[in-house]
């Protein structure tokens, strides 16, 4: 119990720690620090509201972007003429909402591009939204940025796979590109990050186990909920700062944000 608090303790340390560096960057007290390997291939849509410099500051700690585009009506058009020319499409604002309209509209827009939400302030809950609406991830300013980079360079090397066949990897639904976000995200297993992908569809709502078990049940039915039963201890123990998953005796369970109160059921 002792490392658990120890480590959740760290963790908020490290990101008030990061919160911190962006805004010494913002005041000049800082050098922006190399982007490495993520160059040349991001493209950013800022909307240009109140938290357009203190975004746009951050994102210089994280990557060097190949083309900035202050939204206007034509930057749209000329994001999908590019074509080839970039793959992954950083999309920023102080305003989830807002940013929900733009990523609903790049995935018309642009449906083969990777799309990331560079979000001033936003909640679990605007996070999940996000994801749902078409982010394949979400960046809130202030994240350790080395986190952020390496994130960018896990989707652009997932996408650069999907797209050239290697490896056998199956075409990819949206579902499974929100697993991968959510398991760079949290530190997840491939198979955890699936289970929360799931939940968050459901966000409030009854999952059933049946929605949860990604195994084959060659052990029968008792052994393969015991395995999910232990996956979902692991997994709670993994997003318990932002979510809050719980049982629901002989059904299923239900993902809340942390902080809401628990269902009687």
């Amino acid at each position: 119990m002792f490392q658990h608090h120890e480590a959740i303790r760290k963790a908020k340390h490290d990101a008030g720690q990061a919160q911190g560096n962006v805004h010494a960057l913002f005041h000049g007290e800082l050098d922006p620090i190399q982007a490495g390997a993520v160059d040349q291939h991001l493209r950013m849509l800022d909307l240009q509201d109140e938290g357009a410099r203190e975004r746009n500051v951050w994102i210089e700690l994280v990557a060097r972007i190949d083309q900035f585009h202050p939204e206007r009506q034509d930057d749209w058009r000329y994001l999908a003429q590019a074509g080839p020319r970039f793959r992954l499409l950083l999309i920023g604002g102080d305003d989830p909402a807002a940013i929900e309209e733009r990523l609903q509209l790049a995935r018309e827009v642009l449906p083969n591009k990777v799309l990331v939400a560079v979000v001033n302030r936003c909640n679990a809950s605007d996070i999940a939204q996000l994801l749902r609406c078409g982010a394949d991830d979400v960046f809130r300013v202030g994240m350790d940025p080395l986190e952020a980079r390496a994130r960018l360079q896990g989707m652009l090397r997932r996408d650069k796979i999907r797209n050239t066949g290697q490896a056998a990897v199956p075409e990819a639904s949206q579902q499974s590109w929100q697993a991968g976000a959510l398991a760079s995200r949290y530190g997840l297993s491939q198979t955890e990050g699936e289970m929360l992908a799931v939940l968050l569809s459901r966000q409030d709502q009854l999952v059933p186990y049946s929605a949860l078990q990604f195994e084959p049940r060659d052990g029968g039915e008792a052994r393969s909920r015991k395995s999910l039963t232990v996956r979902v201890h692991h997994l709670r123990s993994k997003i318990a700062d932002e979510w809050v998953i719980h049982n629901v005796r002989r059904h299923g369970y239900i993902l809340k944000a942390a902080g809401t109160r628990e269902i009687g059921v």
